[in-house]
């Protein structure tokens, strides 16, 4: 996980999302839980800001590694990435469940931060292209009920609502 975060930051974000992703969200289900606790740190790390988790403490920095987004990852979190942390909440080990908690907050605001993004790409016409026989249309960058059940679920998790 140190080997892909120190890579991170020689990468653009293209490469990042489309290529160093897969490979971190594939090692959330690994077997090992101390596996998968350091896959969720190195994933909120690679898309969110520049993050510090250790000693059950969370340190951001200003620093952004992912700044900018394509239309084919625009719909990110809610298409992969929450989908595949969202077994996480019932995970057997504590120590998974605890950085899950920790992170939630870090994660619900980079996800609106991508959302962000991807309308930010939407008013300025981006999304008109056709690329690859995919059409990208508004409708995807609404704030989704994947996007609100994970959160609303997240929150109730972690005993905020």
């Amino acid at each position: 996980m140190d080997v892909f975060l120190a890579l991170s930051v020689h990468l653009t974000d293209e490469a990042k999302l489309d290529r160093l992703v897969p490979y971190i969200v594939d090692l959330l289900r690994d077997d090992a839980a101390v596996v998968r606790a350091a896959a969720l740190r190195t994933l909120l790390q690679v898309v969110g800001t520049l993050a510090r988790i250790c000693d059950h403490k969370l340190t951001t920095t200003k620093l952004s590694l992912v700044n900018a987004i394509t239309p084919a990852n625009a719909s990110i979190f809610p298409e992969y990435i929450i989908p595949n942390i969202h077994p996480l909440v019932n995970d057997p080990e504590v120590s998974v469940r605890s950085l899950y908690a920790q992170c939630i907050v870090h994660l619900a605001d980079t996800a609106g931060r991508y959302l962000e993004m991807g309308q930010a790409l939407k008013a300025h016409g981006t999304f008109k292209v056709v690329s690859d026989a995919v059409e990208y249309d508004e409708a995807q960058f609404e704030v989704s009920p994947t996007i609100l059940a994970f959160l609303t679920h997240s929150l109730w998790f972690v005993g905020v609502i």
